[in-house]
């Protein structure tokens, strides 16, 4: 049977977005790849803290991806078919919709805690 948080710290998706300030984001390292812009601390209202959480934008469009590591084969980091390198994501969401939630409130505490720093 799947674990419950108790309901005071349960968020449903529809209201993580609007829960931006109950994140808080912390250790800013600036790192300008591509859309990466670089990598936060983040701790939920719960007190879970996510380390190297990447803060990205293009286009005007920001997001957060949840810490990932390269995946290796034979000790090389693989590619995909464009010749990008592969990640495997070491935290997983329920559905996309709620990643994107996720998502949307971290970039809202990392604009509240470091404005427009980029």
């Amino acid at each position: 049977m799947p674990y419950t948080l108790p309901t005071a710290l349960h968020h449903r998706s529809s209201d993580l977005a609007a829960a931006g300030s109950a994140y808080r984001v912390t250790d800013f390292h600036r790192l300008r790849r591509n859309t990466l812009r670089g990598f936060v601390t983040v701790e939920d209202p719960s007190g879970l803290v996510l380390k190297e959480v990447a803060i990205h934008e293009r286009d005007r469009v920001w997001w957060a991806s949840p810490p990932a590591r390269p995946v290796l084969v034979d000790g090389r980091h693989a590619l995909d078919e464009r010749g990008k390198g592969r990640w495997q994501s070491l935290i997983f969401f329920r559905s996309r919709t709620l990643q994107n939630k996720w998502s949307d409130a971290v970039v809202a505490a990392f604009r509240e805690a470091f404005g427009d720093e980029l």
